[in-house]
């Protein structure tokens, strides 16, 4: 899949309503996948979409 655009962790952090140091512990557990690019991490905004859609609950747990 062609990416959607690379968001920053902050933008990451946004579109997910959790705070950056979420998004840190997300993507270095392996939860969501992410690229470095010259030592910054960026996070494809295709798989922030895919993490939500899994994660999306209809149904009271």
């Amino acid at each position: 899949m062609k990416p959607k655009s690379l968001l920053t962790v902050p933008q990451a952090a946004e579109k997910l309503a959790v705070s950056e140091r979420t998004v840190g512990r997300m993507y270095r557990s392996g939860e969501i996948p992410h690229v470095k690019v010259r030592g910054q991490v960026r996070i494809d905004a295709n798989d922030i979409d895919r993490y939500i859609e899994n994660h999306y609950y209809t149904e009271a747990v």
